[in-house]
């Protein structure tokens, strides 16, 4: 028997066990039953021959070893948000590199709820300090950048006026 944790939209277990009730085929193969069960041992989708015992079996296998798959689910879920974290991060540092302030701006408010969230504490300190000091310093930057350009805009505007005259 063997049991997956497995992420779709939510993490789900696959299960399949050898039926040894039965003799290997004459390739020496045997059969397997699957099936698909919740984080609490409901069956979400089975093959139309898997017994009753065995479902009962895997899912008291589920209950016995819920806290060893409970530690599994934390660390697949820190992996995801680190991975999260550092793909946005890089993301910002390429469209930064590009100049497209416009979507800069939106991918450092992602950037900064992420930070914001409690799986955030589960990061380096040092690192969330380094990206919050990093955030920071684009904010302000971004800030006189707008100013620069504001103050562009009425140059523009002036010289247009005088043009007129």
């Amino acid at each position: 028997m063997y049991i997956l944790l497995r992420k779709g939209k939510d993490f789900y277990y696959e299960c399949a066990g050898r039926c040894t009730e039965k003799p290997p085929d004459d390739r020496g193969f045997y059969d397997y039953e699957h099936a698909c069960f919740t984080l609490d041992g409901q069956v979400l989708s089975l093959n139309k021959r898997m017994r009753p015992s065995l479902i009962a079996y895997i899912r008291q296998t589920i209950k016995n070893n819920h806290e060893t798959f409970r530690k599994e689910i934390d660390m697949a879920t820190k992996t995801i948000f680190e991975t999260k974290v550092g793909q946005v991060t890089n993301e910002l540092g390429e469209l930064l590199k590009k100049k497209d302030h416009k979507q800069a701006w939106t991918k450092a408010g992602e950037l900064n709820a992420l930070l914001k969230k409690e799986e955030a504490r589960d990061l380096k300190p040092e690192f969330v300090e380094q990206l919050h000091h990093e955030l920071r310093g684009y904010y302000y930057i971004n800030s006189e950048i707008e100013k620069a350009n504001k103050r562009l805009y009425a140059k523009g505007s002036k010289l247009i006026e005088l043009a007129s005259l």
